[in-house]
């Protein structure tokens, strides 16, 4: 499923498509130095990570190759990082802003996250316990976030979308 030269030049004549300032002076140069970059991945992926880049930025520039890999990597969530990362790295700062805050704070988790948390009303949950009632939740959500990681993927792979929303 490599990124083949074809459809790394319609990615960046869809990016020029959006991005009126992002110009290749030579496009087989700029086809190639892109196609070798993405070369490992999805082609409908990197599709996707490019949409949802324009959809969720007011950036005036296109992205980069690696942009888009970060975005990709963000979707769906780091497969390197463990369920106790994740939690300090992005819940439990959610959850100390949670008890007023916590629609804001779920939405900027990771996809992965949303998934293994469930809502933000169970953030604002947790924003109210004490440290031996949440230590559970941390626990239960340590269990679930290598399964959640894998939900985001499929489902981003397949839909091209984040939302996680039981259907």
């Amino acid at each position: 499923f490599a990124v083949t030269r074809e459809e790394t030049k319609k990615l960046i004549e869809y990016l020029v498509s959006v991005y009126p300032s992002f110009k290749a002076d030579n496009m087989t140069n700029t086809v190639n130095a892109w196609s070798i970059t993405l070369e490992p991945y999805e082609p409908k992926t990197m599709i996707r990570a490019a949409v949802y880049l324009v959809r969720s930025s007011c950036e005036k520039f296109a992205p980069s190759p690696g942009e888009l890999i970060a975005a990709y990597e963000k979707l769906i969530g780091q497969e390197s990082e463990t369920g106790s990362e994740a939690w300090g790295k992005y819940v439990l700062p959610a959850i100390r802003k949670g008890i007023y805050y916590s629609r804001e704070e779920y939405e900027k988790l990771p996809p992965a996250c949303q998934i293994a948390v469930g809502s933000a009303d169970a953030l604002h949950q947790w924003a109210t316990m004490d440290e031996e009632a949440l230590s559970v939740h941390e626990s239960l959500f340590r269990k679930e976030y290598p399964k959640s990681v894998e939900k985001a993927r499929v489902q981003f792979l397949l839909t091209g979308k984040t939302d996680h929303a039981e259907q």
